[in-house]
């Protein structure tokens, strides 16, 4: 660890300090000063923390959380896009690898299983509450292809979306009924 912190250390060369010191508006006496203080506690913060394994462990799973809750608020807005794992894991700024692991940890299931479950879900809602054509709604959910959102239904709910659409129009329709004959 001491290794990589002395290769860090020394990494900061004039250029770095320089353009901090453009930002920061100060001359480069003062720039300096400040830099080096600023390395100091990072280097001292990731000494600590290398002894402190549960402590970097914590903040490392904060930041996971942060990213997998980004990706699931990203998920119903986005369901028409592209949501394979490597676009997934560059919203997330992680490596496709790192983020699937993560992703699972956190939600439980994969990220392609989740986006199924999403957009199916978004499905059965948008059957359930519009007329829009099967055609329509595969685009819509993200599906591509009919026959795509067909087997996921399939896969999944043990029925295919017209079927569903039907079962939940019927359910209504037995429903209203029911209502109509308990009233006075």
């Amino acid at each position: 660890m001491s290794a990589i912190l002395d290769v860090l250390s020394r990494s900061l060369d004039a250029n770095v300090v320089s353009a901090i010191g453009e930002r920061i508006g100060g001359d480069a006496q003062a720039t300096g000063t400040v830099v080096s203080a600023a390395v100091s506690l990072l280097l001292s913060a990731l000494t600590r923390n290398a002894s402190q394994p549960e402590g970097a462990d914590a903040l490392h799973q904060a930041v996971v959380r942060d990213h997998s809750g980004a990706i699931l608020d990203h998920l119903p807005e986005h369901l028409a896009e592209d949501l394979s794992i490597p676009k997934l894991a560059a919203v997330a700024n992680l490596s496709e690898r790192h983020f699937s692991r993560r992703f699972k940890a956190e939600v439980g299931v994969g990220p392609g299983e989740h986006v199924e479950a999403v957009r199916l879900e978004s499905a059965c809602r948008l059957l359930e509450s519009t007329q829009l054509t099967i055609e329509q709604l595969a685009h819509l959910c993200g599906f591509g292809a009919v026959e795509t959102m067909n087997r996921a239904f399939r896969r999944r709910l043990g029925t295919t979306p017209l079927q569903h659409r039907h079962h939940f129009n019927h359910a209504l329709a037995v429903s209203a009924m029911e209502d109509g004959a308990n009233e006075p």
